[in-house]
């Protein structure tokens, strides 16, 4: 407990002894993790306005004109075993002639009965919109299915934008995450450098190579949870006014997240996620010295 409390005292100090450059290497922290965050809760509400889009992005299965309730049954049976497929409900050409009557006014409603054009149908909604092409081919080789509405446009649209934020949102975290270790290395390589007599007296006295890391990886953690804690607290309150400055609850009937209800894990990953990149920043900056340096330096 003694060595640990000792240690831990040797991390502040060092901190407080490059303290400028303490506070730069939290600034930059606070901007990388703040950027991240930022991507992250885009890429949150981009993705359920995506599964929206798709949750109704339905398909329409006409059947046979004539066809028998038996056979209507049988394409219901088939349909319900098709893979990809989440949802079937049956749309009588009844219940069509009626949407249409109430759109288009009186127009459509002399047709009923057996002057009605409609064809019966499916509605159906699939889990993966990636795969619509070979689900569109398999239904229609259904015996019964007349037609399949060709909405693959919309499917690949939504399909290219849901990989394209995924892409991105990865390829920003990690540039963001090679830039934030190499800033926590610099700032330890520095400290470590200030201390290199201090660091040579305690291995020349038996130090092992754990003892002399262990203050420096301590630091690389303090910056790190205190650059989570305030990027955590200043994307809340960006969040908050940039909805309120444009009045934005809700996107295409989607509402957007609210920060509340994403507040406890943001702040913990946030800390967490800055404590890794802390210690990252630590072992790598301490090892690489004492691989290239510990013979003069340390001996």
């Amino acid at each position: 407990m003694e060595s640990f409390v000792y240690l831990f005292k040797e991390s502040l100090r060092g901190i407080w002894k490059n303290r400028l450059l303490s506070i730069a290497c939290v600034g930059i922290l606070v901007c990388c993790l703040l950027l991240t965050g930022a991507a992250v809760l885009f890429c949150m509400n981009l993705n359920a306005l995506i599964d929206k889009v798709e949750d109704n992005n339905n398909i329409s299965v006409f059947l046979n004109d004539g066809i028998s309730k038996k056979e209507i049954k049988n394409v219901e049976a088939e349909l319900k075993k098709t893979d990809n497929v989440r949802n079937v409900v049956f749309y009588s050409k009844e219940q069509g002639i009626k949407e249409f009557s109430k759109a288009l006014g009186e127009l459509y409603s002399e047709f009923d009965g057996e002057d009605n054009p409609l064809p019966d149908a499916y509605k159906i909604t699939l889990e993966d919109l990636s795969e619509y092409n070979d689900t569109v081919a398999r239904i229609k080789k259904i015996d019964g299915v007349y037609k399949v509405s060709n909405r693959s446009g919309i499917a690949g649209m939504l399909t290219e934008v849901s990989n394209m934020v995924a892409t991105m949102g990865l390829w920003v975290v990690s540039i963001l995450i090679l830039i934030s270790v190499f800033i926590v290395s610099t700032a330890i390589r520095t400290n470590i450098y200030a201390r290199r007599a201090e660091i040579s007296i305690m291995k020349s006295v038996g130090a092992t190579n754990a003892f002399v890391r262990t203050p420096f990886i301590i630091e690389g953690v303090l910056l790190g949870m205190v650059s989570g804690f305030i990027s955590s607290v200043l994307l809340k309150f960006l969040y908050e006014v940039l909805l309120n400055a444009f009045q934005i609850k809700s996107v295409s009937n989607v509402e957007i997240i609210s920060f509340s209800s994403v507040a406890f894990p943001v702040f913990v990953i946030s800390m967490v996620f800055g404590a890794v990149l802390g210690i990252s920043g630590s072992v790598v900056s301490m090892g690489k010295y004492l691989r290239l340096e510990g013979n003069e330096a340390l001996m």
